[in-house]
């Protein structure tokens, strides 16, 4: 009689395995089938490797935006960026790796380089050449550049992304706003006025905002939104090419 119990007790436990098992898988695929039907956010292209990378690819996009606004903001708008000259090309890849003191401007690190901001057509230039700002002497003996400013602007771009979203061809699109502060000695912060545009950035006429202390900066969202109106906009158009994001154009926005 005592060992029908065990035995009964035992099949009992099996049993109750076996059901936790069948409840496990359930919810398992209940789970995987939420994964997979629920909608993408904004026509987002994704995939499971691109859902847990997403962050990467934010920060790269930002990261090449923010050098074009750095070192291209001259040649804004750019109707194909894939298709600036070859020395648009070399400067902006030049510019961008003088940010970094340890990186020697030579052909390798360039070649390296232009694959992460262009297709794999893309020609660089490897000989001097100067542009309004900047001459960019080349040796051929060492394949190196340097680069050497004909006169410092006295004044920077400061662009704000204000959106930001996928369009229906699954291209990440970034709109930013960018406004020009003069260039101030460090010892003297404020005041320092703001520009809407390159010209009278560089003539220094028209300003349209002057900060004079911590609390008036551009940072704080309420003054920013005062000049919202009197500033250039952009939409940038990136494309997913060579698993990396690049910039296909850049369009002004019309108020």
């Amino acid at each position: 009689m005592r060992k029908r119990k065990v035995i009964l007790i035992f099949i009992i436990f099996a049993l109750l395995l076996i059901a936790l098992g069948i409840i496990f898988m359930v919810v398992n695929n209940d789970e995987s089938h939420i994964k997979e039907t629920t909608p993408n956010n904004n026509n987002k292209e994704t995939t499971e490797n691109e859902e847990d990378n997403y962050l990467n690819y934010y920060a790269n996009v930002s990261y090449i935006v923010s050098m074009a606004d750095n070192f291209m903001i001259d040649y804004y708008p750019i109707d194909n960026f894939q298709e600036l000259s070859s020395e648009q090309k070399t400067e902006f890849i030049l510019r961008i790796l003088s940010t970094d003191p340890d990186k020697k401007l030579n052909k390798e690190n360039m070649d390296q380089a232009k694959v992460k901001y262009f297709n794999n057509n893309a020609k660089l230039t490897y000989k001097t050449f100067a542009t309004d700002n900047f001459e960019f002497n080349y040796s051929e003996d060492n394949e190196e550049y340097e680069i050497t400013a004909k006169e410092p602007n006295n004044y920077y771009a400061v662009s704000k992304t204000i959106n930001e979203y996928f369009d229906d061809n699954n291209n990440w699109i970034v709109e930013r706003a960018i406004y020009f502060k003069e260039m101030t000695d460090i010892s003297a912060m404020y005041p320092a006025r703001v520009y809407g545009s390159i010209e009278d950035a560089k003539n220094k006429t028209n300003e349209i905002y002057t900060i004079n202390s911590q609390e008036e900066e551009l940072t704080n969202d309420d003054n920013f939104n005062k000049i919202l109106n009197q500033i250039p906009k952009y939409r940038y158009i990136l494309k997913k090419q060579n698993n990396n994001y690049q910039i296909i154009s850049i369009e002004r926005i019309e108020s």
